[in-house]
């Protein structure tokens, strides 16, 4: 049996890095000098899905912390500065109070920044950006955009910061894509290797008026730019093919930035050219799908890792078929249990033990007060991470339902 205590400190550090965070941490149970060699391992990057107070902030600074994001934390950037003495970076997303505009003119400290906080809506106001990054300060910068104000950049302009700073991701509802611009942008893609691509869904409605910088911008002398008529634009298979051929590393894709006109046809002809998209990680079905279960089994080769069950045409003959097709899809973690004009009965609901069901919404089972015994049973053999119950008061009270935790630390929920 190996001694790991003849292991010098530099290997042992090497092996843990390559270890996911669940397993350092079982590692760091072995002993104590295991638990100080894991601690880079487990806090240079912490992240959170609850937001924590700056007492917890105080609590954990001890650790050595190389980047926070500042959304995770109920205070502001200069209090995470000032109190975690080994930060290298913050990333700047959304934060405390919804933060305002990120000041470009005032960085005094290296950060992950995110245009969705940046007031761009001049010309000005993209120089300014420019002039940031010359000063070093923005290490990392991340493309993305607020539904409910938009940047739109468009190729001349995205090529403008290619080279000036480290972009980690761009997300496609940034950018002024046209009919005509689709392969400018891939070429600008193919030249920022670590750059992932994603495809966010369209939240928005398509004649929505949002800010676009076009390239004759630049040259202009007016100081704000002019509201102009946008378009979600729609990608086709042409398009998709071209991402393909230039090998972009597309990570997400929603099925809702694809132009189709009937979900029982067109999207479907989608499939064959997204399976050439390697980098793809996951791909989502919107909501507003309703697939039979034939047509469902032709996106088990796709990486669909969420679901929920209204993409599905449900009725009492054919939940079996639907199951048996969700099991093929082997890249699925999460299923979310809506109601889609059918209620689940029990027998149902048994069908769906062995699968990722981890979110629930109360009015998708057809709860009366003579099942709710069955429907628990079957839950406390599932890991139902979350339930969303619409149910009023009075209606859980005639049903005799009380939602419970169990499980390590109450992490799973049943009735």
């Amino acid at each position: 049996m190996t001694d790991f205590n003849i292991l010098p400190n530099e290997l042992l550090k090497m092996v843990i890095s390559y270890l996911d965070k669940k397993d350092a941490k079982n590692f760091a149970r072995v002993s104590k000098r295991m638990q100080k060699l894991t601690l880079d391992r487990l806090w240079s990057k912490p992240i959170y899905l609850r937001s924590k107070s700056l007492k917890f902030l105080k609590r954990i600074s001890r650790f050595p912390i190389k980047e926070l994001r500042a959304k995770d934390f109920r205070c502001y950037q200069a209090q995470i500065v000032e109190m975690v003495p080994s930060l290298k970076s913050l990333n700047v997303d959304m934060g405390y109070a919804f933060m305002p505009a990120l000041n470009l003119t005032d960085l005094k400290f290296p950060i992950v920044a995110h245009t969705r906080l940046m007031k761009i809506c001049s010309i000005k106001d993209f120089n300014d950006l420019l002039k940031a990054l010359e000063t070093g300060f923005i290490k990392e910068l991340i493309i993305d955009s607020r539904y409910f104000y938009t940047m739109r950049l468009t190729p001349k302009l995205l090529k403008s910061l290619v080279g000036k700073v480290y972009i980690s991701e761009i997300s496609v509802n940034a950018l002024h894509f046209t009919d005509k611009n689709v392969e400018r942008f891939c070429k600008i893609f193919s030249t920022m290797k670590k750059c992932r691509i994603s495809f966010p869904p369209v939240r928005f409605s398509q004649d929505n008026d949002n800010y676009i910088l076009d390239d004759t911008d630049l040259e202009s002398d007016h100081e704000y730019l002019v509201w102009k008529k946008f378009f979600a634009y729609k990608f086709t298979v042409k398009d998709i093919k071209t991402f393909a051929r230039y090998n972009i590393k597309i990570s997400f894709m929603s099925s809702s930035v694809l132009g189709y006109k009937d979900y029982y046809s067109d999207l479907l002809k989608f499939i064959p050219v997204l399976r050439q998209l390697k980098y793809l990680r996951c791909f989502e079905l919107e909501e507003d799908a309703c697939f039979n279960h034939s047509e469902l089994e032709r996106f088990s080769g796709l990486p669909i890792t969420n679901m929920k069950t209204n993409v599905f045409e449900l009725s009492r003959e054919n939940v079996g078929d639907f199951v048996d097709a969700i099991s093929k899809i082997k890249t699925l973690q999460h299923i979310h249990m809506v109601w889609n004009y059918y209620k689940f009965t029990p027998e149902d609901f048994a069908l769906f033990k062995n699968l990722p069901v981890k979110k629930i919404n109360l009015t998708a089972l057809d709860l009366t007060k003579q099942n709710v015994p069955k429907f628990r049973q079957i839950m406390n053999e599932m890991k139902i991470e979350k339930f969303i119950s619409l149910l009023s008061k009075k209606k859980k009270w005639s049903l005799g339902i009380r939602l419970r935790q169990f499980g390590p630390g109450g992490i799973y929920w049943s009735i």
